[in-house]
């Protein structure tokens, strides 16, 4: 019973013991987990709000505007006239206009973006008929040949897009106007029948039609854009745009003979005329940064 109680007494001993050595070892020191995770910084992404842009494609004329003005004019003393057709654009240069084109941008939120626009458009001209120069001694028929068409000019317009960049397919609308300078156009006449001192290929008259000009010009379109990346995009538009009267050059004109024939209204071909009216269809890519 004694030895007993000894064993009891030792063992409450030994568990304060342990109990003290716990109070005073101080709490269990906390594990800081977050040491063992890695951490992830989330990168903003490029606003890309500039661009550039690089296209061509090609003009359709809407034959709305006449390149010369048609008329009958009077000449050496009422003793001949000279008949001579109206062209438009379509007559003279046919499909053969093609342009190339540079854009540089910038979006405005998600829908605008404003632009400046290089853009550089060349022709060559096919040959037309209809000329006649009328005498009571018989008739010259003749046929003309057009200088190249070429230009070059710039713009400044505003695009809204109808859905915001993460469309797959955004379709916009935009307005510009501008100026661009075109280059002169010389006309070459020849004869297609023996008449006077004429035979079939000679030359008639060679000069200038038109001078250097700069015309003013405003183009509304149509397109749509579709994203390759976030910051690539192909597109296409067409619509409308009008480039104003060009320049007449009348020095070759007012000293123009026909046989010894003079005609002093051939100045009034170019009169108030050379304007255009066009559709550009044009094919792009963008690049955004």
């Amino acid at each position: 019973m004694r030895q007993n109680w000894k064993f009891a007494l030792m063992g409450t001993l030994a568990g304060a013991g342990l109990s003290v050595t716990t109070v005073w070892a101080g709490p269990e020191p906390i594990v800081d987990a977050s040491k063992d995770k890695n951490v992830i910084e989330q990168k903003a992404e490029r606003a890309c709000d500039w661009y550039v842009s690089i296209g061509g494609g090609a003009d359709f004329d809407y034959g709305s505007t006449e390149f010369n003005r048609g008329r009958t004019i009077p000449g050496a003393g009422g003793l001949a006239a000279i008949d001579l057709p109206s062209h438009d654009f379509k007559d003279i240069y046919d499909t053969n206009f093609f342009h190339i084109q540079t854009e540089i941008g910038y979006a405005l939120g998600q829908h605008v973006e404003l632009f400046g626009r290089f853009k550089y458009s060349e022709a060559g001209s096919q040959t037309t008929s209809g000329t006649v120069v009328r005498t009571i001694r018989g008739d010259l028929t003749m046929e003309s040949d057009w200088g190249d068409y070429t230009s070059y000019g710039g713009e400044l317009g505003l695009r809204y897009f109808f859905l915001s960049r993460r469309a797959c397919i955004r379709p916009y609308v935009s307005f510009s106007g501008g100026a661009t300078r075109v280059e002169s156009i010389n006309l070459t006449t020849r004869a297609t029948n023996n008449f006077g001192p004429f035979a079939t290929g000679d030359v008639v008259f060679d000069g200038r039609f038109y001078g250097n000009s700069v015309v003013a010009t405003g183009t509304v379109l149509a397109g749509v854009e579709v994203p390759v990346t976030r910051c690539i995009a192909i597109g296409a538009d067409a619509g409308l745009r009008y480039e104003s009267k060009l320049t007449p050059d009348d020095g070759d004109l007012n000293r123009a003979r026909f046989g010894g024939l003079g005609f002093p209204d051939l100045h009034k071909l170019n009169d108030n005329a050379g304007d255009r009216l066009v559709c550009p269809v044009t094919l792009y890519a963008k690049f955004r940064f």
